[in-house]
């Protein structure tokens, strides 16, 4: 049986992209720079440019790009795999009272199983591994969403690892003695040759059945660029394992055995290995596949040799392979070849374990460069294979001839045959899929998977169901809960609801591709230059906070809209053409709520932007921010935030691992900057908030879950009770209904509520309100406690058009009033005293 698995975390780059040329030309493959400089002088950074964006080998490098480099900036040094771990373990040391236990309420998923739509996707799906005993219990790995298990068949699922910083799964094996032994790769088998996921932990082993994890053997070593591609387990001795690893040293790539289960490995076979099967029925025989060749063990995997053969491909013309057997016939061998150009060359077979060999077909196969590559020959029938790369091809003649079928979803990353049987598991980017009759249909088992890997999200103000989400792989997602559909294809990225009426919105894919949305949209078009090298990966975009028909799009420059996009202008010309980091893109913008047309800020990864003028001028205000060149201690910007009240106080957050550099505070307009990181731990923050009426209260997403602080804390507070411990790419919070969401990249949409919040809080700290209404939400009957009377108070309650719809004058400490019957779920009220503003805040009528 084929069991090929695979991990992506986050953002992803190719195992071997068209031509591996560029590979060899790397001087210092620890460095990001290094690796990047040799990618684009290879000629492979050529991307579509018309009509949607396919997964081809810049996108690819792009994703991985896109994650890296805030992250390794200035130095290019690529972070140690354990990092998340290691700057755990030091900040509980500094806050033992804490151990990242959540001072509010529980952060719940907005994917729930009853809003799954038919057929729906669930992100990508890398492995599986079957259990030995129990038909109905099945584990898949997620690339950036950690270990998965159903124990009904797939109907329903539970996550393993949440606890664990950020992980993702290569390879499951399971042993089939006592099952509850469970060896999982983590770190990312589809990047690069030798670029690993940044976060990952080297083989791990459960003796609980995934409850608990320890280290092995094999740890990962990212200064090595160590990937494990494959883990095999002998069928009688579960002590002996053997895992196929890939590295740019000589002395870790190769095949590392083990006969302890893992305790310790010996490096038995040298050169990378990409894929590794035991004979089905005697396992004294195991076969690998290297770069450019494959290899035979006779010794139950101690010694190996190449087997040669003229009936084989030449060297020359091929780079790495996989193989597949099949218990249906046990020295049945097939390879399959990936040629120089990315696509395949060729199924080949054994039917004398190895001696000799058939060419059975010359199937040109797109794999992106073997990203996504993938073939299997069932358990039960020789004649069923099937050859997986972007599409997927099925043979029903022993690979002589293949049809293209439907998948349920693009890109394939692993097919596994129940044993003994027919039935075809296939994750892809799409997630896990079965068929039953030679892959005629597809059973979708993607339900209860919350595995999407979010860029962006854009929440309404007005309904509260009403969310955009843009995902890697899986495009624009539209959440009308508890339901949601895909509305557009590629890579979902920014997404805007106009904030006075949600029958407008603004979603995109990669390189500033804007699309204008909704059942009232007009004529939109993306601004200048969208798809090309003038925006980044990921561009900003923005909705003025008062007038919505105005639109804010970044690139190298600022573009502005007063027209729905229907017409653009440079608003910023020239602005970012002295920053020669990160290509000059913008990464992010804010606009001032209370001086919207004056003052607007925009950052690149080294340098804050200033205009308050209305883009008739801009300066640079970076000032004293630890983001210089060659300052090994710094860090990229990777968030700007402005007070809702004050155009002059701004907050930036850093990205990278140094310590204490995480977020930043001016109240000068950026003269200056104070660092309010506290004791964060040393790992990336990727997005900030701010909540009214909260003391000034900050929210922000970090590459393991959230922190809060406000004006009454002494420190930042963990803020991620329920919340899995993975990268948070957007915070948006949605005032009207006291509401945060978090867009994470791996474990799909979060939300917590705003009302409860319990913090540390400072002695002698005032109470927060001094006037209460309650309860809230209510039904037309509320009680308004007032502390202390003053003259003349009054409270007005509008609608969510800013209309008035009832007045009120308080004469008593504590009065119950009832309110006009209105067809608005939030009214929002103000109470003064004399011409003084007392308080403000909304109430939620049921």
């Amino acid at each position: 049986m084929k069991t090929n698995c695979i991990l992506i975390f986050l953002i992803f780059f190719i195992t071997i992209l068209k031509s591996q040329d560029w590979i060899q030309n790397i001087q210092d493959p620890i460095n990001f720079y290094d690796i990047r400089k040799a990618f684009f002088n290879s000629g492979n950074a050529a991307r579509e440019s018309n009509g949607l964006p396919k997964d081809d080998e810049s996108s690819k490098f792009k994703r991985w790009e896109y994650f890296m480099e805030p992250r390794v900036y200035p130095s290019g040094k690529l972070p140690k795999a354990n990092c998340l771990k290691e700057a755990l373990d030091d900040y509980n040391k500094l806050n033992p009272g804490n151990r990242l236990q959540s001072r509010s309420k529980k952060w719940t998923s907005l994917e729930p199983e009853e809003g799954f739509p038919f057929n729906g996707y669930a992100g990508r799906v890398n492995c599986l591994a079957f259990h030995p005993t129990d038909t109905n219990m099945i584990y898949i790995g997620a690339p950036a969403g950690g270990l998965w298990k159903t124990q009904d068949g797939g109907l329903s699922w539970n996550v393993l690892t949440d606890h664990i910083p950020s992980i993702g799964v290569s390879e499951i094996v399971i042993n089939p003695i006592d099952p509850d032994i469970i060896y999982i790769a983590t770190g990312d088998r589809d990047a690069a040759n030798f670029i690993s996921n940044p976060y990952s932990y080297g083989i791990l082993k459960s003796k609980d059945g995934g409850l608990t994890w320890d280290i092995t053997g094999i740890q990962y070593m990212l200064t090595n660029q160590m990937s494990v591609a494959r883990i095999i387990m002998h069928p009688k001795n579960p002590n002996i394992l053997m895992a196929a690893l890939k590295s740019d040293q000589t002395n870790y790539k190769g095949i590392w055995r083990s006969e302890d289960a893992g305790l310790t490995w010996t490096n038995v076979s040298g050169g990378a290995k990409y894929d590794i099967e035991f004979h089905p029925v005697n396992p004294d025989i195991v076969y690998t596949s290297g770069y450019k060749n494959i290899q035979k063990s006779v010794d139950g995997g101690k010694t190996w040799s190449i087997i040669n053969s003229s009936d084989l491909p030449p060297v020359a013309d091929i780079t790495s392979s996989k193989i597949a057997v099949t218990p249906a016939a046990p020295d049945n061998i097939y390879v399959e070849y990936i040629a120089l150009d990315g696509y395949t060359y060729g199924l080949y077979k054994s039917s004398d374990a190895g001696k000799s060999w058939t060419k059975i077909n010359s199937l040109r196969l797109n794999t992106q460069g073997s990203y996504d590559f993938e073939f299997a020959v069932s358990a039960a029938d020789t004649n069923f294979i099937v050859t997986g790369g972007q599409n997927l091809y099925v043979s029903t003649n022993g690979g002589k001839d293949n049809t293209l079928r439907n998948a349920g979803h693009v890109d394939h990353h692993g097919f596994y045959f129940r044993p003994g049987t027919n039935t075809l598991y296939n994750c892809n980017d799409g997630g896990l899929y079965k068929s039953y009759n030679k892959v005629n249909s597809w059973i979708n088992l993607n339900r209860g998977l919350n595995i999407f890997q979010y860029y962006r999200l854009g929440c309404s103000q007005i309904n509260e169901e009403f969310i955009l989400t843009g995902a890697q792989d899986n495009g624009t997602l539209l959440h009308r809960f508890p339901y949601w559909q895909q509305v557009l294809g590629a890579d979902g990225m920014e997404c805007a609801i106009d904030p006075f009426d949600d029958q407008f919105y603004y979603i995109s894919y990669q390189y500033g591709n804007f699309v204008g949305g909704g059942s009232a949209s007009p004529i939109f078009r993306s601004p200048p230059g969208a798809g090309s090298t003038n925006y980044a990966w990921v561009a900003p975009f923005l909705i003025h906070p008062k007038n919505s028909q105005t639109l804010f799009a970044g690139g190298k420059d600022i573009y502005i809209s007063k027209d729905m996009g229907a017409n653009w202008i440079n608003y910023s010309t020239g602005l970012t053409k002295n920053d020669l980091v990160g290509g000059g893109f913008l990464r992010g913008m804010a606009i001032s709520e209370s001086d919207p047309d004056e003052v607007m800020y925009a950052i690149s990864y080294v340098v804050v932007y200033k205009t308050d003028d209305g883009g008739k001028s801009w300066q640079t205000v970076t000032s004293n921010l630890p983001t210089s060149a060659g300052c090994l201690n710094c860090s990229a910007l990777s968030s700007i935030l402005i007070h809702p009240e004050n155009p002059n106080t701004v907050y930036v957050t850093m990205s990278g691992y140094s310590k204490n550099n995480k977020v930043y505070q001016s109240n000068d307009g950026g003269v200056s900057w104070i660092n309010i990181s506290g004791t964060l731990p040393a790992v990336p923050v990727n997005t900030i908030v701010y909540e009214k009426d909260n003391d000034d209260a900050l929210y922000i997403g970090t590459d393991i879950g959230v922190f809060f602080r406000n004006i009454r804390t002494t420190d930042w507070e963990p803020f991620m009770d329920g919340m899995p411990r993975v990268p948070v790419q957007e915070l948006e919070i949605v005032e009207p209904f006291h509401k945060i969401r978090a867009a994470t990249f791996g474990r799909g949409l979060w939300e917590a509520s705003l009302d409860d919040v319990q913090v540390d809080v400072k002695e002698n700290a005032k109470p927060k309100d001094k006037i209460a209404l309650y309860p809230n939400p209510n039904k037309n009957h509320i009680t308004i406690e007032i502390q202390e009377l003053k003259e003349e108070m009054e409270i007005l309650f509008f609608d969510v058009n800013g209309i008035e719809v009832f007045k009120h004058k308080l004469i008593r400490l504590n009065e119950e009033i009832e309110l006009p019957k209105s067809t608005s779920k939030i009214l929002y009220y103000q109470i003064y005293s004399k011409a003084e503003k007392l308080q403000n805040g909304v109430l939620h009528v049921n």
